[in-house]
């Protein structure tokens, strides 16, 4: 097995086509694009210290990466200043040198940053003399495990990097800023300093450099729009108010013994040994609310009218466009616009082209608009024209009431609104509802724990209902990796004869999935569920796991009965493993591209990274809800908004999977901050997990069918996500219909083993020989029965003959573009009884 993966000169064209379509552009009076042969001045450090994408599992090891001045130089379209570079080249190796020493690339913290060149007078004005155009570009990151700050340096510009904006416009007629940054950040100094044009880069992957030349000389015109809206303030998202991780107060608390041992690498509340005295929250409890409700991004600001200064959906180009819609079609419950967009300006470009609705108000209140759909035109040429026919599901109108537990379509008039961002658009037509309609009769699954106040925000009573910070924050408790405890190693060697049915006797139709499980023990079937933790691991039955240097973990292998080991790697920006592998852009990138075909290019890229490198399952892609600009991994994720994160989710997932590589969408669910992520309650009504924060999953699983799902660290109402059978099997897997493999994140079941596998779960990850021994115990005593853990074995066992690995184990050959398929004999094989 080759584990370095396949690195293509089709993957890095991918990952510089991607980048270049997500890249968007904030601000131009002209100044953009260069014109060919004119000179440059580059001014930051951010030019040669690029970023290519954030830190932690959202990581990915490449070959190279390209920065700013590479890129420019590598088009060679424009002159640059190379003594200003030169300059900045020195100022950057002697820099380097001094960074902290104990920093090891791969860590869950981002590097640390080099501070700004200080500009003198001599190096400006002798780069001023030779041209009137400068160029500033600086750079943010932030990585797992910790939220970003709204400091200096993360949030707002240092008072160096003012200093540098200060004495550049001062001596330019032409300032340009590149942005190599994960998320929103404050941007009121594009008005302080005037600037001319702004390219918000992302952190764009290993070819960013390259893209953001293409664009800057004009090669692409850019056509990314935001999924996201910048505010003026960060005051003005509602979110703010309720970020972060807030107590009751505190209690002092003698350990009694009934705590259990935990057995992992990572402390939690509940791991203090008999005796022990120590501080925590009253009744064990941080938490934060989600007062502002459905309230979230561009549904707070259209609603409350509050002013921005970059909308949802916005973003510039280098030529102009017109769209003219016909009268909007309902027919089969759906809702059709066409829409003609023709060029009108010099430059061949991109559209894309967003539908938004506006619902009434009855017994539930309804945000001013949602996005309902979207589409991204191909290249249009100038004078040229495209017409797009895009559509949408009436029912996807409908809100959730939590009185009835159903979605409901209320009566009135829904308008429908077409343009090219959230604020800038047209009323294209009218679709009426008589009678209120059921849409979609559910059950409330997901109500606030008992005894829980929420209050919400409303338009109704902004003053009143407005959010308000709780008194008391939480002491952050963010999880910091420890020594392996003593006792957590592999346990004697069992010997164990081969079985007489064998895996691929069920894959093959000649034996019973029942009659394969009875013959295993219940010590067989538990450590079957829980990983062999991240790296080279022997199993208790002295078999040797297979294993990805690098990769996040794997399941244990089980020679005796024909069970072979499947590799789990990160993502979502490529494969996170030990050798060099292809580093796309961030997934919020990705998502600002608006363009599922090469989204979906994307996916397949990373699946024949995947397969060439032995990876079975693509840890990603991340899900999760924009709800604040400072959650710390808030690069990896999509949006504010729930439907293009589904959609993205789902085009990204069938690139991959047609590769016959599994995807794992994470983190299941509303797991929107690393405060204190291994044990904060999210305090949320049901209608807003529904409607944001569960949606995107929806979306992703009914329309593209993950092999996997996996759940998060966080509570939920006051029960740990891993634990709650409501949300994983009752809403996941009965409502919506999923039938793949079900896992922890790394630890993510807490001291929660057995409930996580009561809750529905395949696969605790990445999993230690006490924790085995610990469910086995809970076998033993009927904590949790044989039947029980017979149905996480046969969700697993499915997973496991999906993939490539059972392939190679078996020799079977390929036979579907990479993909090897169970056959349909075993699914009527797995539903039989005993």
């Amino acid at each position: 097995m080759n584990q370095n993966a396949e690195i293509t000169v089709n993957s890095i064209d991918i990952a510089r086509r991607v980048a270049q379509e997500g890249m968007v552009l904030l601000e131009n009076n002209g100044a953009l694009p260069l014109r060919e042969g004119n000179r440059v001045a580059i001014l930051g450090v951010g030019q040669i210290d690029f970023i290519k994408t954030g830190a932690g599992s959202g990581s990915v090891n490449s070959a190279y990466s390209v920065n700013l001045i590479t890129g420019l130089r590598n088009n060679g379209k424009i002159k640059i200043d190379e003594e200003l570079a030169a300059i900045y080249d020195a100022y950057y190796a002697s820099q380097k040198r001094t960074a902290d020493p104990s920093f090891m690339p791969g860590e869950m913290a981002p590097p640390p940053r080099i501070p700004e060149m200080p500009l003198t007078d001599i190096i400006v004005n002798r780069a001023a003399e030779k041209t009137d155009t400068a160029i500033i570009t600086f750079n943010r990151s932030s990585g797992e495990g910790s939220d970003r700050t709204l400091t200096k340096g993360d949030y707002y510009l240092t008072e160096s990097e003012e200093a540098m904006f200060s004495t550049v416009r001062a001596h330019f007629a032409k300032v340009i800023v590149v942005l190599n940054i994960c998320g929103v950040m404050d941007m009121n100094w594009v008005d302080t300093y005037k600037v001319d044009a702004v390219l918000l880069a992302w952190l764009p992957g290993m070819e960013g450099g390259n893209a953001m030349a293409d664009i800057l000389t004009g090669d692409v015109n850019p056509s990314g729009k935001l999924t996201d809206t910048f505010a003026k303030d960060y005051w003005d998202y509602p979110s703010s108010y309720n970020f972060g991780s807030f107590v009751d107060g505190y209690e002092t608390i003698v350990a009694n013994g009934s705590e259990i041992e935990y057995w992992g690498m990572i402390p939690t509340h509940k791991s203090h040994p008999k005796g022990t005295v120590y501080k925590r929250p009253v009744n064990n409890r941080n938490y934060v609310k989600y007062e502002e409700g459905i309230y979230v991004g561009y549904r707070y600001f259209e609603t409350f009218d509050v002013v921005v200064k970059y909308p949802f959906g916005y973003g510039l180009s280098y030529t102009t466009f017109v769209l003219a819609t016909d009268p909007v079609v309902v027919k089969d419950n759906k809702i059709t616009v066409t829409v003609k967009i023709k060029n009108t300006g010099r430059t061949a470009g991109k559209e894309v082209v967003q539908v938004y609705y506006s619902a009434p108000d009855g017994k539930l209140e309804k945000p001013a608009k949602s996005l309902a759909a979207y589409a991204k035109t191909k290249l249009i040429q100038p004078g040229k024209y495209c017409t797009l026919t895009i559509n949408y599901d009436i029912t996807q109108m409908a809100s959730y009431d939590e009185n009835t537990a159903a979605y409901i379509l209320e009566a009135g008039k829904y308008d429908i609104y077409v343009g090219n961002s959230i604020k800038n658009t047209q009323k294209a037509g009218t679709y009426r509802v008589q009678t209120t309609l059921t849409t979609q009769q559910l059950t409330n699954r997901l109500r606030l724990a008992e005894g829980i106040k929420l209050k919400t925000l409303s338009k109704f009573d902004s003053a009143g209902t407005f959010p308000t910070t709780p008194s008391l924050k939480g002491e952050s408790t963010t999880m910091q990796p420890g020594p392996m405890p003593a006792g957590d190693k592999d346990s004697e060697i069992i010997a164990i004869k081969k079985a007489n049915i064998q895996l691929i006797d069920v894959y093959n139709g000649k034996a019973r999935i029942s009659d394969f499980l009875a013959q295993m023990t219940d010590l067989e079937m538990t450590a079957l569920l829980i990983g062999t933790g991240m790296g080279s691991k022997k199993s208790m039955f002295g078999d040797h796991s297979s294993t990805v240097p690098g990769a996040a973990g794997q399941t244990a292998t089980l020679d005796h009965l024909g069970i072979p080991s499947i590799i789990m790697a990160d993502g979502p920006a490529g494969i996170r493993i030990e050798k060099h592998s292809t580093a796309f852009p961030i997934g919020t990138l990705v998502a600002c591209t608006w363009n599922e075909d090469l989204v979906t290019e994307m996916g397949f890229a990373v699946g024949r990274e995947a397969t060439s490198a032995g990876v079975d399952f693509w840890l990603a892609p991340g899900m999760n809800i924009h709800r604040n600009p400072l959650c710390g991994r808030i690069f990896e994720y999509y949006s504010e908004d729930p439907l293009i994160s589904g959609t993205m989710a789902a085009a990204i997932t069938r690139g991959v999977q047609s590769c016959g590589i599994g995807v794992t969408c994470k983190h299941f669910a509303a797991n929107n901050q690393e405060t204190n992520r291994n044990g904060i309650d999210t305090v949320v009504n049901e209608r807003t997990l529904r409607e944001i924060y569960l949606k995107g999953f929806e979306i992703a699983v009914q329309s593209a069918a993950p092999w996997a799902i996996m759940t998060s660290y966080n509570a939920i109402n006051g029960t740990y996500t891993a634990a709650r059978k409501d949300m994983n099997v009752d809403v996941l897997r009965q409502e919506w219909g999923f039938t793949g493999l079900l896992m922890t994140d790394w630890e993510g079941d807490g001291v929660y083993s057995v409930e996580a596998l009561k809750a529905g779960h395949n696969l605790l990850m990445p999993g230690f020989t006490r924790q085995i021994q610990y469910v086995y115990g809970k076998m033993q005593d009927g904590t949790i029965s044989r039947s029980e853990i017979e149905q996480g074995v046969t969700g697993l066992l499915k997973a496991i003959m999906q993939t490539k690995s059972f392939a190679r184990y078996y020799g079977i050959t390929d036979n579907n573009n990479g993909s090897y398929k169970i056959p349909v004999k075993w699914f009527t094989v797995a539903n039989q009884s005993k």
